[in-house]
């Protein structure tokens, strides 16, 4: 092989061996460039069919195109060779540094976030790597990170070449990734692999909780002296925590604890959540000094910060909380109890939050689906009983919020905000509110909240009794800003506290001074803050949907400390809304996200259903094309923006068709294109348009504008 010349490409040194095939340093003598080759074992290529499904999938892979994925460039073949084109990754793989011993803290975090950056790449475009190692991971000289092999493993489906070496080579057997099948590297494979069931993102997840545990310790996650003893290391066993250097923040080791979950429900679900705790302890957000060095000398500093309950899908919780900063033998008491709606009155679902609590603590607002739609339901905490509250039938959202007294609950109803009397029931108009989204009631009887505005949702002031509604602050698009929402007074209302909106899944957290017009960003990827007087904010960590608590000094309106976890599985309406409320002495109630896993199914007229799709996802807006072959649905995964995506009936395939957001979709008669509500990259909306095979851009066909815009249905010649 060595000095022969394959199509155009001379090859000049064997690199390595694996299941997957050979792989060669060669030339490109058109290009003049180094490349890799990996030539196709002889007995995959006799198989056509095999072939013609690798090819494609070959295809989807040369797609990513990402500074941390080593690029496909080709697949080609000549005479009797098939081979892949990949780009030459100068460097030492991630085993071979290994072979040294473990790396330097810094080192390690650094090379983990790259790899958490490429496979978050991948996984927006569906893809799954299903063989994450060291031995797939290479650092060039200059110290960036390259993932090699990236997806390969899925386009080898049915490989069944002997695999002699299971350190390094992934166990490919046939029909890989259905159910009763293995696929993966011993050492690094997720439970869920080991056992031959299905696999998706969060086996990713797993090696790479496995990678970095390695590159921290030196000694691999789970091993045993034969490929039997490391499975049931996999299944069974436990990392030597007490390896793990103790110069690392605990947030790395809680991340790794929580991607080495063997459980994939309770795993990291996103690996974004691992690249934004690295980046945070590279910044030097949290180290070991400021939060402790081992569980074994004080509790993690989550449970120190506040007890939380674990509640049961589709009820309300209720929580009482308390924080100190120093480690306490004992915990304080804290109120812990389940809120169950009434039969007749589930728990709505909308865009926004749909709770809100009195600032003593002592009265719930929800909003719920009653007989008239949606309305208003009041519950005290006295006596849990649910009253409905007289003139909110039919609103679209929750966002209520109460006087500082508890005796009246403003809310939002059309294009108008309005306030009603819990005592004796009168209802009143404050003002005229387009879209109005979220309010705050102060202690001086003054009303701020969010609503409508020709640039985006702004931030206004009214008297509580009514009047002219005054701006306070507007959305400056050039800077990149959307929406100012979710406000809270703070105490004596000389400030608040907002959520800017910057995009789909990116906003921060703001004061703004009521005094001076002054405003200033407190937390990066933060969003719905509320201040309690335990001297701390509560808010949404966007990217991860996590309650997060932070010190907050509210003489000078700084952050004065590192932010811990609180709570997850709170229930998530969109990101940076999650349904939960708090009030002023530290009672936090919330809705859990749901645990059911959601069904797509095929109904015939005769009632019997087919199931298409199983998933923990929320999908919304089916639509089949004209030809029946194919279904257009949108789909919500945790953490993510919705979009729109496409799932053939006959290959029982699933692809992702919008990356920006998406919803609400229609196809055009003749099956090309996909209309549906889209947002521009400001995240802006707009009715867009994508081909349905996924060619060409999207095309926005109204001009972009802060306010959503719903497509219906096109005229059968598609022009309208």
């Amino acid at each position: 092989m060595l000095g022969k010349t394959i199509s155009h490409y001379k090859v000049l040194e064997k690199i390595g061996q694996g299941g997957m095939g050979e792989v060669y340093r060669a030339e490109d003598t058109n290009l003049s460039r180094e490349v890799a080759i990996k030539v196709l074992p002889e007995q995959f290529t006799q198989d056509p069919e095999r072939l013609a499904r690798f090819e494609r999938e070959a295809k989807l892979l040369a797609s990513l195109n990402h500074p941390n994925i080593a690029a496909i460039y080709g697949f080609e073949h000549s005479d009797d060779f098939h081979f892949l084109v990949l780009e030459l990754v100068p460097g030492d793989t991630l085993a071979e540094r290994l072979a040294k011993g473990p790396l330097p803290v810094e080192e390690a975090l650094d090379i983990c976030r790259q790899i958490a950056e490429g496979v978050e790449a991948a996984h927006q475009k569906g893809v799954i790597h299903r063989d994450l190692k060291p031995a797939n991971v290479k650092v060039t000289p200059e110290g960036q990170v390259k993932i090699l092999d990236f997806g390969l493993a899925k386009a080898f489906e049915a490989e069944s070449i002997p695999v002699t070496d299971f350190s390094q080579s992934p166990t490919l057997t046939e029909e890989m990734t259905r159910a009763g099948v293995i696929l993966g590297t011993a050492a690094y494979m997720s439970p869920e692999q080991a056992r031959g069931k299905p696999v998706d993102k969060r086996a990713d997840i797993f090696a790479f909780g496995s990678v970095l545990f390695e590159l921290l310790t030196g000694k691999r996650a789970f091993e045993g002296e034969t490929v039997t003893d490391t499975i049931a290391s996999v299944l069974k066993g436990e990392p030597e925590w007490d390896l793990l250097p103790q110069s690392i923040p605990s947030t790395i080791r809680f991340l790794i604890s929580r991607c080495l979950q063997k459980d994939p429900g309770k795993r990291l679900q996103h690996i974004d959540g691992a690249r934004i705790l690295i980046e945070e302890a590279l910044s030097g957000a949290t180290t070991a000094s400021q939060i402790g060095l081992s569980s074994a000398i004080q509790p993690p500093l989550w449970r120190r910060a506040i007890p939380w309950s674990i509640a049961v899908a589709a009820i309300v919780t209720g929580v009482s909380i308390a924080f100190w900063s120093s480690p306490q033998p004992l915990s304080p008491p804290s109120t812990k109890f389940v809120i169950t709606p009434s039969l007749t009155a589930p728990l709505a679902n909308t865009i926004d939050n749909d709770l809100a609590i009195s600032a003593d603590g002592r009265q719930l607002a929800y909003l719920a689906v009653g007989e008239r739609g949606n309305q208003l339901y009041l519950r005290s905490l006295s006596d849990f009983v649910d009253k409905p509250i007289p003139g909110t039938e039919g609103i679209n959202y929750g966002s209520s919020f109460f006087s500082p007294d508890g005796a009246t609950l403003a809310f939002f109803a059309g294009n108008e905000l309005k306030k009603v009397s819990l005592v004796a029931g009168s209802l009143v108009t404050i003002c005229d509110c387009p879209l109005g989204r979220s309010g705050s009631w102060g202690s001086d009887d003054t009303i701020v909240f969010s609503a409508d505005h020709e640039l985006g949702l702004a931030l206004y002031r009214v008297s509580a009794a009514g009047g002219e509604r005054e701006i306070l602050a507007t959305v400056s698009p050039d800077e990149g800003e959307n929406s100012f929402t979710l406000p809270q007074l703070l105490t004596g209302g000389k400030a608040l506290l907002f959520t800017i909106e910057r995009g789909p899944g990116k906003s921060q957290i703001a004061v703004l001074s009521l005094e001076t017009g002054e405003r200033k960003i407190l937390i990066e990827d933060g969003s719905q803050a509320q201040y309690t007087n335990t001297g701390h904010l509560i808010y949404e960590q966007v990217a991860t949907g996590n309650l997060m608590a932070v010190p907050f000094d509210l003489a000078t309106l700084a952050v004065t400390g590192d932010s811990v976890p609180v709570l997850q599985g709170v229930r998530r309406t969109t990101p940076g809304y999650l349904d939960y409320a708090l009030s002023d002495e530290g009672t936090l109630v919330y809705v859990p996200a749901q645990a059911d896993v959601q069904r797509l199914v095929w109904v015939d007229r005769k009632g019997t259903e087919s199931l298409i799709i199983q998933d923990e996802v929320s999908f919304g807006s089916p639509r089949i094309s004209p030809d029946g072959k194919q279904v257009a649905l949108a789909i919500t995964k945790s953490g993510e923006t919705q979009n729109i995506w496409i799932y053939a009936l006959e290959s029982e395939s699933l692809r992702r068709l919008t990356f920006e957001g998406g919803s609400v979709e229609t196809w055009s008669p003749d099956g090309k294109w996909i209309v549906f509500s889209g947002r521009d990259s400001e995240g802006l909306r707009a009715i867009s348009r994508q081909l349905a095979d996924g060619s060409g851009p999207v095309e926005h066909l109204t001009v972009p504008t802060p306010a959503p815009l719903l497509p219906g249905s096109l005229t059968p010649d598609g022009s309208v």
